[in-house]
């Protein structure tokens, strides 16, 4: 086993609870006969989504965007969206899954991006929104921790690529390592 990169933030016990809460409002707002799509981001939000969408006990489907703004831990400004062409969301329900919602930039040009797809409806789940450093100011309808400006690895979340294998989630200073 890998050795803890930082701090403990959530434990993996805190992770599932979060994870039954974000199913159980999931699972009402949307019953079982209503049409569920799921849109998950890449990929950070792996392991959060296949864990969330186990525990929707209720017939789904579900597409797989990457959307990405990020070098490092610096948000480059720019939005990379790649999977969009073939999704049709046209008067489904849909609740868009990621990881973390930082500085609201990349997720607000995906929901643009699916809004012109005419849904039924467009709801948005994160595990962590971040509070610190908002540039675009997004309303998640499901979240599963808030916290400030701390940079995060683990259970997806990553740093370059490095700990999206974790279980728990760190707060992670590469100036220490």
């Amino acid at each position: 086993m890998q050795p803890a990169p930082g701090k403990l933030t959530f434990s993996k016990q805190q992770i599932d609870a979060a994870l039954d809460q974000l199913a159980a409002e999931i699972m009402h707002d949307f019953p079982a006969q209503k049409d569920l799509h799921i849109i998950i981001t890449l990929q950070g939000s792996l392991f959060f989504a296949a864990d969330l969408l186990r525990r929707l006990d209720r017939p789904l489907t579900y597409d797989l965007v990457r959307a990405s703004s990020y070098i490092g831990r610096m948000s480059s400004g720019a939005v990379l969206l790649d999977g969009l062409e073939h999704i049709d969301i046209t008067g489904r329900q849909v609740v868009v899954v990621d990881d973390i919602l930082d500085t609201g930039l990349t997720l607000s040009v995906l929901l643009q991006e699916l809004y012109m797809r005419h849904p039924l409806s467009l709801r948005l789940c994160v595990l962590i929104r971040k509070t610190g450093n908002i540039k675009v100011p997004i309303t998640a309808d499901y979240v599963g921790f808030t916290m400030d400006k701390e940079f995060l690895v683990g259970y997806g979340l990553d740093h370059n690529g490095q700990y999206r294998n974790l279980p728990e989630i760190y707060t992670y200073d590469p100036l220490t390592k």
